[in-house]
């Protein structure tokens, strides 16, 4: 059986705001290279995903909100 966990990046992607990435996987690295390919980025995009992710066992139970900005 898998150890999935939750990957959280929170202000990543900046825009005219903060944009927030996450994954489920087993190892931050994989996350990042999920998400990578999800958003059809090249690594050289995704440096802001080099910042060190909040990590949840999948078992955990966790809510998230973010408020729009403009």
């Amino acid at each position: 059986m898998s150890n999935l966990k939750l990957f959280v990046w929170h202000e990543v992607f900046y825009d005219y705001t903060p944009g927030m990435a996450f994954a489920l996987a087993e190892t931050e690295a994989e996350a990042r290279k999920l998400i990578i390919d999800q958003m059809n980025i090249d690594e050289s995009s995704a440096g802001d995903l080099t910042k060190e992710p909040e990590v949840y066992e999948v078992t955990d139970r966790v809510g998230f909100g973010i408020w729009g900005g403009g």
